[in-house]
């Protein structure tokens, strides 16, 4: 019999999620993971909805995951969140209470608000990293979470300064940024990723990065670059991603102030691009990383997130 705290992972996993997953206890016995991806064939249940009526999809998508949750109803049950999964499952007797994780800020279409909130009328609970989120639909705060990949520490640097990520509206911002940075004979490296969101064709989209081949380019810079989107109220992965790696960080989310990795000397936080020409850039990227204790680090870990659930359920 497996142990009461086992966990058994379930969503739609992208690469940066299996990263992260598989570098934080899968093999152990603590952690159990089910990439949907690899278990619902996510075209076949499209072919089937088009042939019989509208609702077979999410049937279909309910019955195969709620199954699976059904096998581990002695264990913790941790779902991360994806609409046409939760209305899947909004409406099934799932047999135990499931903990929903919310990755991303959400702005609720109401038919998202509805499948959510039946969820939590069914006694599951839902997890979020944005304060406002949280304090506006009820649901429990977390950490964002990321995982340490020793080896890329050694990469050499090629750089001052990286951002690799969705334009976000973020695009004014990283330009003048950009133009801080090149005012101080400083390298910086702005790759946006355009997309349906800028209103793209699929075909014109940019090409989807792996997530250890991003985290190898973040590694060759001194110093990674982070952007809060507005509208967010919580920290992004950027933040943790170099702390975890030993870069130093320039960034515009005033909540890392109160993070327990915060060290002056490795992360300059601004309201306004213009404040960073305030900064000797050169020697704040050239001056040593000044080492983070574990016990200030770990909280920002998929363990210490399973760890909490753990205790909210026990409570």
């Amino acid at each position: 019999m497996r142990s009461p705290k086992t966990f058994a992972l379930i969503g739609y996993f992208g690469d940066a999620a299996t990263v992260i997953i598989q570098n934080s206890g899968v093999g152990d016995g603590r952690i159990l993971s089910y990439n949907l991806n690899e278990i619902v064939n996510r075209r076949r249940l499209v072919r089937l909805s088009r042939r019989g009526p509208k609702p077979l999809r999410v049937w279909l998508l309910g019955k195969i995951v709620g199954n699976c949750i059904k096998r581990h109803a002695r264990d913790i049950v941790v779902l991360y969140y994806d609409h046409p999964l939760a209305r899947a499952l909004s409406g099934r007797t799932l047999g135990c209470p499931i903990h929903v994780v919310m990755q991303n800020v959400f702005d609720f279409t109401p038919s998202q608000l509805k499948a959510v909130r039946a969820l939590q009328e069914r006694g599951h609970t839902i997890w979020s990293f944005d304060r406002r989120d949280c304090a506006r639909h009820g649901f429990k705060p977390y950490n964002q979470f990321t995982v340490r990949i020793p080896a890329l520490e050694n990469e050499p640097v090629a750089r001052d300064f990286i951002f690799i990520g969705k334009n976000k509206g973020r695009e004014w911002t990283l330009s003048r940024l950009a133009a801080v940075i090149h005012e101080q004979n400083l390298s910086a490296e702005i790759d946006i990723k355009y997309g349906k969101e800028d209103g793209l064709a699929a075909k014109d989209h940019d090409r989807h990065m792996p997530y250890l081949q991003y985290l190898q380019s973040v590694c060759r810079a001194r110093c990674v670059i982070d952007v809060v989107k507005e509208g967010q109220h919580g920290m992004t992965a950027r933040p943790l991603e170099a702390m975890f790696h030993r870069r130093k960080l320039v960034t515009n989310c005033a909540e890392v102030r109160d993070a327990p990795f915060y060290r002056p000397q490795n992360i300059i936080v601004f309201d306004d691009p213009r404040e960073l020409a305030d900064h000797d850039l050169g020697a704040f990227v050239s001056a040593p990383f000044v080492d983070v204790p574990q016990s200030d680090t770990r909280p920002f870990t998929l363990d210490a997130l399973l760890d909490k659930i753990a205790a909210a359920r026990n409570c």
